[in-house]
């Protein structure tokens, strides 16, 4: 049994009376077929929010609704027998010829069939074409009737949701190898732990103190170091979800640099390195003082860690605009330019030993860089290997 679609395809003839009466806006009917007297189609024509037209088989506009002037910006009379192929651009006039070369050796209707139209005062505009053959009855195909949508903004909404979802796959995918890689390096300072641990218990009775001393500092120091990465991780995280709520306030540099300095000093009187606050004074930044601290601590303890003893770790600052420009500079070992670029990236491991063998994971630069921009600012590196390194950031001056 043949379908609408399917009559209309095979039986609709398009006689000159026929074209008259769809010139005045009234559609002839199929009495035969359908048992409905004439129906005049105006108010459809004209206040469809499509746009309507009927191109004869040279490719020639005969009909279009007013919608036209509304969509492209031409008049109906600007547009009636012009060749369709004319509102496209090179490229897309041959993709689209191909395409309906091919609908026509079918005969048949065809959806959804996107096209980049030039419109005369709107630029691009992206449509959607329906189109339903007319075959005479002499069974000529003369012509497609074509209803056309504008989906400009539809696509690109569709471009943006999809440059986002790229975007979240990129993410997680690193953040699952940053996961990975972060488990195994929380791992290894477990294995030196449970070693050490397991040798002082099974020799413990046998032990001198100065030995019982030197498996409990060990012992120590692991526990130490597994400590600050699970911190790191759990501020981290709290970065991530959106749990931690940053409350900008006035700020002095130098109060702020001497409180990182004492919390570290034992770090640099261990290796003779001397620390340096050369922040002037009544130097005023705008930021979280929490994150701020935490900022300062990861860089000069990075600092004091990759500088050999009796090197030196400077702070201090200038102004650039409306921005106060930290630096934490060091006497280290340095690193070199693909090492560097490696810095502050979630999905690229770096992670070296300091120059006592002190351990690390790279985590630390990641959560500076988190709140650094957190509270307005940004963060970099300049370094070249064997010539030490300095870390700079900016925060909001008041």
């Amino acid at each position: 049994m043949k379908t609408v679609d399917d009559r209309v395809i095979s039986e609709v003839s398009l006689e000159p009376e026929t074209e008259s009466l769809l010139s005045k806006g009234m559609f002839m009917s199929n009495n035969s077929l359908w048992g409905i007297p004439p129906i005049n189609l105006s108010d459809f024509w004209e206040n469809s929010n499509d746009l309507i037209l009927f191109v004869n088989a040279n490719n020639k506009i005969d009909f279009v609704n007013n919608y036209v002037n509304e969509l492209t910006g031409y008049k109906p009379v600007e547009v009636l027998g012009r060749n369709v192929f004319s509102f496209l651009e090179t490229d897309e006039s041959k993709r689209i010829k191909t395409i309906i070369k091919r609908i026509i050796s079918t005969r048949g209707k065809f959806s959804l069939l996107r096209i980049e139209l030039l419109s005369k005062n709107k630029g691009r505009l992206t449509i959607e074409v329906n189109g339903m053959p007319v075959i005479n009855k002499f069974d000529d195909l003369t012509g497609y009737f074509c209803i056309i949508r504008n989906i400009t903004e539809r696509e690109t909404a569709e471009k943006q949701l999809a440059s986002l979802v790229d975007e979240l796959k990129d993410s997680i995918a690193r953040k699952d190898k940053f996961f990975s890689l972060v488990a195994h390096d929380l791992k290894n300072p477990f294995h030196g732990l449970l070693g050490i641990s397991a040798a002082a218990l099974n020799e413990f009775h046998r032990m001198k103190p100065d030995e019982l001393r030197h498996y409990l500092s060990s012992i120590y120091k692991s526990s130490k170091s597994i400590y600050s990465l699970v911190e790191d991780l759990l501020e981290w995280a709290r970065l991530q979800t959106n749990r931690y709520e940053c409350i900008p306030e006035k700020l002095d540099l130098f109060t702020e640099v001497n409180k990182a300095f004492s919390a570290l000093k034992e770090n640099a009187d261990n290796k003779k390195i001397v620390i340096r606050n050369s922040i002037k004074s009544n130097v005023n930044v705008h930021a979280d003082q929490r994150m701020l601290q935490s900022i300062l601590l990861n860089l000069i303890s990075n600092a004091i860690k990759f500088t050999k003893p009796e090197g030196s770790v400077n702070v201090e600052s200038s102004e650039v605009k409306e921005f106060v420009k930290i630096k934490i500079i060091d006497t280290g070992i340095g690193m070199s330019k693909e090492n560097l670029e490696k810095l502050f990236r979630i999905d690229a491991h770096f992670s070296t030993s300091g120059t006592q063998r002190e351990t690390g994971t790279g985590l630390g630069l990641l959560l500076c860089k988190e709140q650094v921009e957190l509270n307005g600012g940004e963060i970099y590196a300049e370094s070249e290997l064997n010539a030490g390194s300095s870390f700079i950031f900016t925060l909001q001056k008041i």
